[in-house]
């Protein structure tokens, strides 16, 4: 069975391949082959969804961009190359895990233990994904106790924002989940380039100050 990263390599290779061999349009302009496009696209988009989630913002972004009525053109056509270039760097990088696999092998009392079990095994990536749900649940949940309204678009810092309003937490509470918030957005959006730039200290600390948070604001 072929691995994922080099199914997504091989896939990638083709498509470099119908970037090389442009054709020329009614007007004699250089463009690449939409039927080729059409079927290389399908047959991508259906291994990016085998291996990451629906909702990853990869294949979101590539089924976007795979659906533009100008995805034959050479611009176009080196964003879809692009999404999976990205991919291939997240698997070899071992963004990628399959959490199945990672319970069958391990009993967790909560999800914060699953998250200090990945920076454990040096998956600090996707540890800070793991703990960046946590957080914005119990900011849910803490707004929901603290009798505090749940903003239209909740998310980390609209929580956030909503509960330092309200004083149920300092300035400081306040600065530090904010700064949760941005490793978690980093990872979640891909703003890196390699796995090192996020500091697995950093996820670490983030990890232990979201237990201590849930302990001392929701474990009354």
């Amino acid at each position: 069975m072929q691995k994922p990263a080099e199914a997504l390599q091989e896939m990638y290779e083709r498509g470099q391949e119908i970037l090389a061999k442009p054709c020329e349009d009614l007007m004699g302009t250089l463009i690449l082959d939409n039927a080729a496009i059409s079927g290389w696209g399908a047959s991508a988009f259906d291994l990016l969804r085998r291996v990451f989630p629906h909702d990853d913002m990869k294949v979101r972004e590539f089924e976007n961009v795979y659906h533009d009525p100008h995805r034959h053109s050479d611009y176009m056509f080196r964003r879809l190359l692009a999404v999976l270039e990205n991919a291939i760097t997240d698997l070899k990088a071992g963004y990628l895990f399959d959490l199945r696999e990672l319970l069958a092998c391990e009993v967790f009392d909560d999800l914060l233990q699953m998250a200090e079990y990945l920076i454990q095994e040096d998956y600090h990536l996707p540890a800070a994904s793991v703990a960046g749900a946590i957080l914005e649940d119990a900011l849910r949940r803490l707004c929901v106790t603290e009798d505090v309204a749940l903003p239209d678009r909740s998310s980390i810092y609209t929580l956030n924002e909503s509960l330092h309003r309200a004083q149920v937490y300092d300035k400081v509470q306040w600065s530090q989940i904010d700064t949760w918030r941005e490793i978690r957005n980093t990872v979640d959006h891909h703003e890196f380039k390699q796995p090192e730039d996020v500091d697995p200290k950093a996820v670490k600390s983030m990890v232990a100050g979201t237990r201590d948070f849930i302990s001392k604001y929701l474990s009354q």
